[in-house]
């Protein structure tokens, strides 16, 4: 997924554990008797306690966090290139990262903005941000760099190119400033899908911080935002619905409603596979714009992070209890990690050809290698 943070509640497994049960929707039951169980090509264990994770789309690079630690690694060496630390005792935390092909990686925390290069290691590292006597200050979520990596984006209302040079920053009809809730970019960095926290909408920004439009209906707290790789298809997850959007209109072409506690999104390249996981424990799967979707029953607890492979065929699910779940785009599940009831796992990720997996399982990082 790119660069998304889930954060597990008391309250959402509560609702998981009152929820258990037989389902009467028609759902269709995923047998998982069959499925192949893999272990880690690479685990990285380094830097312990890690929360945070994401590998390149190419598969080439992975960027790793704790708290106040972060890594970037190379997956094709299994190496860790270079270690950066924020200050703990300014209570600069890590709050998200994220990770380009060309190795680049931004990594967004509660006191600045940092950026890694595979090659030159830290190349920037700040805070804030100065326009004639104006000061701006550049922190926090939602924070990301554009999977090309050309450019990164800080709440939806600034852009930067490399390594820390400002492009464009809105403050008078900004939907995100300051209060920007998820954020997600085209692959290009061409579009920017953000749900803003000013409008209570779905917000499309061209790279250039212009408003194209403002979602037609009010969504109800959206918790997270994917937009294709090809800029067509945005779709997002709330606390009712998995809405589906064509980036050329503001009005939803899907409107499902999850009848659980969230659900998490994710989109193939081109839109045409679309991807969800409820809280509730079910996989749902949109295809070629129907607005009807399998779904399929998990009996092994919610969904904590999903991922997509670009042609749609890998959908990757992070569980509390099903541990790392790999499916086809049929709703079967083809490989899981270890055995159920291994432990909570997140921060999934997954490269574009669906060969390389990454996510954090017992607070550290594993590697995956698909046949």
């Amino acid at each position: 997924m790119k660069a998304k943070i889930f954060c597990l509640s008391l309250l959402a497994s509560l609702f998981f554990m009152v929820g258990c049960g037989e389902d009467d929707d028609g759902t269709e039951p995923t047998p998982n008797g069959d499925s192949t169980k893999i272990s880690p090509s690479w685990t990285f264990t380094e830097i312990p306690e890690l929360k945070f994770a994401e590998i390149s789309r190419n598969g080439k690079w992975a960027i790793v966090a704790s708290d106040y630690r972060m890594a970037l690694l190379d997956l094709k060496n299994k190496a860790e290139l270079y270690e950066v630390a924020t200050s703990e005792s300014d209570l600069d935390y890590v709050v998200q990262v994220s990770i380009s092909d060309q190795g680049y990686a931004l990594v967004a925390s509660a006191n600045g903005i940092g950026v890694i290069s595979a090659t030159q290691g830290l190349i920037a590292n700040f805070s804030e941000v100065y326009i004639g006597q104006a000061r701006y200050y550049v922190r926090g979520y939602p924070s990301m760099i554009a999977p090309s990596g050309v450019s990164y984006y800080v709440h939806g209302n600034m852009k930067f190119s490399l390594p820390d040079n400002l492009v464009w920053l809105n403050t008078t009809d900004s939907p995100n400033y300051d209060f920007s809730n998820e954020l997600d970019l085209s692959g290009d960095g061409s579009l920017i899908a953000s749900a803003s926290g000013v409008y209570g909408k779905l917000v499309l920004l061209d790279g250039n911080g212009n408003i194209l439009w403002k979602s037609s209906i009010a969504n109800d707290a959206i918790r997270n935002v994917d937009i294709s790789i090809d800029g067509s298809t945005i779709a997002i997850g709330d606390l009712s619905e998995i809405d589906v959007y064509a980036s050329n209109s503001p009005a939803p072409i899907i409107r499902w409603p999850h009848n659980s506690y969230y659900a998490i999104v994710a989109v193939s390249k081109n839109g045409s596979v679309i991807t969800g996981g409820t809280s509730h424990g079910k996989l749902v799967i949109f295809k070629n714009g129907s607005e009807t979707p399998n779904i399929y029953d998990k009996p092994d607890g919610q969904v904590n992070d999903i991922a997509i492979s670009d042609d749609g065929k890998i959908i990757v699910l992070a569980t509390d209890f099903g541990g790392l779940e790999i499916y086809n785009d049929l709703g079967k599940l083809k490989y899981q990690h270890k055995g159920q009831y291994e432990g909570i796992v997140s921060c999934v990720s997954i490269s574009s050809d669906g060969k390389n997996v990454g996510c954090i399982f017992q607070n550290e990082f594993h590697l995956y290698a698909l046949p």
